[in-house]
């Protein structure tokens, strides 16, 4: 899988060229600093960015002994759809009009110009988060009393929780009044929760750089004053830590290499100023108790560096525009744009989004409508389940493998690991954490490890549940904003994957392919069935998908 762009490689869409320019490019390390601790910390992607257009997904589906089947397969794919396509064009007649969209709904030329409104004034309101970033954490002052630090962090933590309630409710409040169709509902409101989650990411991970910073202040100051001769020296100012980033290593402390636990650490190895340290840490009330050993030894071994160099405008800018999620002080970027390559992605992806439209016209529409009047529930999704598919594929491919990519190699962003290898899954719990890795890696880092750090009474358990909790929350949210509809199937939908995460961890479905089967099979079931449930609501007051009254 691709492990930098969206293929099925580690890292797709950043090699390519002739064999000669190959050659002379350097490979580019793509391991990126992160503040994981040492036992969830990324691990090397392992493949050369320039490998990747040398590998065909479809030669690895095939074997030399089941190749025949392999061709009968596609060739039955391809009769039952052209058998479907033909069928329903002469019982129907061709539903495919393109210029219902563009040329004769009265209101496309408003959304246009509402988009750009409303997109605007997201990228402005995401200035909060910087401000309050660079205002409560890049400019403080270390040295003060215990009271202005929790002050202050009372004060950061509060303008903060403001900021992400006004995103949420005025965003809310303008899409649920303006009319939208839901396809342009949804996209903005994915939007809002794209700044959101990107906002969170940004303020917490500041939050722990500075907390570290506090911690290293405090580790200098105590060392200056055990080697003052009259035991009297004039401390630090925070400026002066300002300009001592990244940490020196030689004030640092190294937990071992391969050290799995993060309170793992060699005694022997601790000065006494470090044994001081340490005990201070978990003594002291004054300081957040949200950064533990394996956050600070994270960053003593040189994975948060840069702060507070790194909040400043430009570094801003890039995180925002980055297609990531999670938030880093720097990220590995490739030399040179291949506008060749972002031209090819993009023209993939508007054929995707044209086809994706054709299945909509044809197949889906007349029964999501209710044309089909009179049959049962499980006959219209059994009828909806082929485009249903299809159009979900489609979406993936030319969102995830495409778009994303080429909005990475026009920014120069080299870590594209987008997705991984969904389709081999045979538990649950392995095609969520494969097939949008974006959201995985912002969910592992800011719920699930989050909530175990901030509290030792979390268990894994209870921090599995927990970002199961958050993703429904969200994808019922985004449901309900572009559909203008309050419902909880999506909800429940969501949260029937916990205990369906436990069935699929038992060893008769764990890397076997009945494990494989099923979860193809709930994807077969649950997009009719989510479908069904929202657009024939949204067909009670409306009469057309694409435009709006």
């Amino acid at each position: 899988m691709m492990q930098a762009s969206g293929t099925c490689l580690p890292i797709e869409a950043v090699g390519g060229g002739t064999s000669d320019e190959l050659d002379e490019r350097a490979e580019v390390d793509v391991t990126r600093p992160s503040i994981y601790p040492q036992s969830h910390r990324p691990q090397p992607r392992g493949v050369p960015l320039s490998l990747v257009d040398e590998r065909d997904l479809l030669n690895e589906l095939k074997t030399s002994r089941l190749e025949g089947f392999y061709n009968l397969s596609f060739l039955l794919l391809g009769f039952a759809l052209f058998y479907m396509t033909v069928r329903s064009i002469i019982e129907k007649g061709f539903l495919v009009d393109f210029g219902s969209i563009l040329l004769r709904c009265p209101a496309f030329l408003s959304d246009v110009l509402f988009v750009l409104r409303f997109s605007a004034a997201l990228w402005a309101y995401s200035l909060v988060f910087y401000v309050l970033v660079w205002a409560t954490m890049a400019r403080r002052r270390y040295g003060h009393s215990g009271w202005v630090r929790r002050l202050r962090i009372v004060v950061a933590v509060s303008f903060y929780i403001v900021a992400q309630g006004t995103l949420y409710v005025v965003s809310t409040r303008v899409l649920w009044r303006r009319p939208t169709t839901p396809a342009l509902g949804g996209f903005l409101t994915l939007w809002v929760i794209t700044i959101s989650l990107k906002g969170h990411s940004y303020f917490l991970t500041n939050w722990h750089l500075a907390e570290e910073a506090e911690r290293t202040w405090r580790e200098r100051a105590r060392r200056k004053k055990d080697s003052s001769p009259n035991g009297h020296v004039e401390l630090p100012s925070g400026e002066g830590l300002r300009s001592a980033a990244p940490v020196d290593p030689s004030d640092t402390v190294t937990a071992p290499r391969g050290s799995e636990s993060p309170s793992e650490a060699s005694g022997a190895r601790l000065s006494d100023s470090d044994r001081s340290l340490k005990r201070e840490l978990s003594e002291s009330s004054d300081l957040s108790s949200t950064m533990s050993v394996g956050f600070s030894r994270a960053a003593r071994q040189n994975r948060l560096r840069g702060f507070p160099a790194n909040v400043n405008w430009s570094n801003f800018v890039y995180f925002m525009a980055a297609p990531t999620l999670v938030y880093e002080t720097e990220y590995p970027r490739t030399e040179r744009v291949r506008y060749r390559y972002v031209a090819s992605m993009f023209g993939i992806a508007l054929l995707c989004i044209v086809a994706q439209v054709a299945i909509m016209q044809q197949f889906m529409l007349p029964v999501l409508q209710g044309q089909s009047a009179g049959y049962s529930l499980a006959y219209h999704a059994a009828k909806l389940a082929i485009p249903s598919i299809i159009f979900w594929l489609l979406g993936f491919l030319w969102f995830f493998h495409c778009a994303l990519s080429a909005w990475a190699e026009m920014l120069r962003f080299a870590d594209r690991q987008f997705y991984q290898d969904w389709w081999n899954a045979t538990t649950l719990e392995s095609f969520w954490n494969k097939w949008n890795m974006l959201v995985h890696e912002w969910a592992l880092r800011h719920v699930f490890i989050e909530l175990q750090y901030r509290s030792k009474r979390v268990s894994k358990a209870a921090a599995g549940f927990a970002t199961f909790l958050v993703s429904a929350v969200l994808h019922e949210y985004l449901f309900a904003v572009a559909f203008k509809t309050i419902s909880v199937g999506i909800f429940l939908g969501m949260m029937i994957q916990v205990p369906g995460i436990w069935l699929t961890r038992h060893s008769c479905f764990r890397g076997r392919r009945r494990g494989n089967l099923l979860m193809w099979l709930m994807l077969f079931l649950g997009h009719p069935l989510g479908e069904l449930l929202y657009f024939r609501a949204y067909f009670r007051k409306h009469n057309s998908f694409f435009c709006h009254d």
